[in-house]
C-alpha cells in the first residue's frame, strides 16, 4: 500500500476530509508501513502475532513517540481498544493481517460491529486488474459485506482504479517523507514490489460513512445476492 502514491493520496484526503487522528494497522510485518504512516497521522497503533515481526517493528519505530506496537490477534486488539475507549471519534482501520492459517478479516469486522463512526480500508481486496487475497475464499464484497453492514449499514463502498495508480520508484521515494531508502528492508520491499505487476498493483476496498467526491476511486454498490 505505502509504495502506491495514489493510495496514500486517498488515505491522506480521507484523513483531512473526515478529521482522522488515529490509524489502526493490523499486520505489522516489518514495520516499514507503520513508520511511514506515523509521519502522516497523529497516532498509529499496529499489531501482529509474530514475535520476530514485532521485534523488528519496535526497533524500526523506537524513535517515534506516536506509535504503539501491540502483540495479539487483531480482532482481540480491536475489541480491547473499544472496551478501553481508546478509539477516537473517526479512526481509520487499515486491515492487512494475513498469511497464516487463521485469516482474521471477518472477526476484525465483527469486533467493529455497531461502530459506525470509522473508516475501513481492506487491503489486497478483489478488484479488476489488481492482485488480491484468497485463503479458501476470495476477498471480495460478497465475502465481507454482511459484516460491514453490521459495522455501519450506511457505509459507501469504493475501490481503487488501475488507470489512476502511480507506484513510486525507489528514486521517487527518496524525496518522500516517511521513507528511508537506505534501510535494507525498505529497499527489499520496494524491489519486491517491482518484480511483477501482481506484487505492485494491489486492490483495496474503502468503506466510508458518506459518499465521496473528488477521489480517484470507483463506487461499488451493495451486492443484493
Amino acid at each position: 500500500m505505502w509504495f502506491d502514491k495514489t493510495a496514500i493520496d486517498v488515505m491522506l484526503k480521507l484523513r483531512d476530509d473526515f478529521g482522522v487522528k488515529l490509524l489502526i494497522e493490523t499486520g505489522s510485518y516489518l514495520g516499514v508501513g507503520t513508520r511511514f504512516f506515523a509521519h502522516y497521522f497523529d497516532q498509529v497503533i499496529t499489531c501482529d502475532v509474530n514475535d520476530e515481526y514485532l521485534s523488528i517493528t519496535r526497533q524500526r519505530v523506537k524513535d517515534l513517540d506516536n506509535v504503539r506496537v501491540l502483540k495479539g490477534s487483531s480482532p482481540n486488539i480491536i475489541k480491547d481498544l473499544r472496551d478501553r475507549n481508546e478509539l477516537s471519534v473517526m479512526p481509520m482501520f487499515f486491515l492487512d493481517a494475513h498469511w497464516y492459517a487463521y485469516w482474521p478479516i471477518l472477526d476484525e469486522l465483527s469486533a467493529l460491529k455497531d461502530y459506525p463512526k470509522c473508516i475501513i480500508l481492506i487491503h489486497d481486496f478483489k478488484v479488476d486488474g489488481f492482485w488480491y487475497d484468497s485463503y479458501g475464499h476470495d476477498l471480495d464484497l460478497p465475502y465481507v459485506q454482511q459484516k460491514l453492514k453490521e459495522v455501519n449499514p450506511n457505509f459507501s463502498f469504493y475501490t481503487n482504479v488501475r488507470e489512476e495508480i502511480h507506484i513510486w520508484t525507489k528514486e521517487e521515494a527518496k524525496t518522500v517523507k516517511g521513507f528511508n531508502i537506505a534501510d535494507p528492508e525498505t529497499t527489499m520491499l520496494f524491489d519486491h514490489a517491482w518484480v511483477s505487476e501482481d506484487r505492485r498493483y494491489r486492490g483495496c476496498l474503502y468503506a466510508v460513512p458518506s459518499e465521496l467526491k473528488g477521489y480517484p476511486l470507483k463506487k461499488v454498490e451493495w451486492n443484493s445476492d
